[in-house]
């Protein structure tokens, strides 16, 4: 019982999407993703979203990626990546 209640106090609420990207770079605390055109979200570019260190670590600047995002407010998170 304890679990679950620990489980819902660390789930996100949001959308999630799924864009094709190419990293850029390392930046800050997250990843400089350059993606086309999402509509809902944003324009054509290169944009940062934020990432977990871990998650990070499983990219590197010049891949092809499906970036699994987490969308809440004006924020966008980067939860998954898988090649392309």
């Amino acid at each position: 019982m304890l679990f679950a209640v620990l489980m819902a106090c660390t789930l996100s609420t949001g959308d999630t999407i799924d864009v094709p990207a190419t990293v850029v770079a390392y930046q800050g605390a997250g990843v400089l993703l350059e993606h086309p055109a999402v509509e809902g979200w944003r324009e054509a570019g290169t944009h940062e979203v934020a990432a977990d260190p871990n998650l990070s670590r499983q990219v590197a600047p010049g891949d092809r990626i499906t970036a699994r995002l987490l969308l809440r407010d004006d924020e966008a998170r980067l939860i998954g990546v898988s090649p392309r």
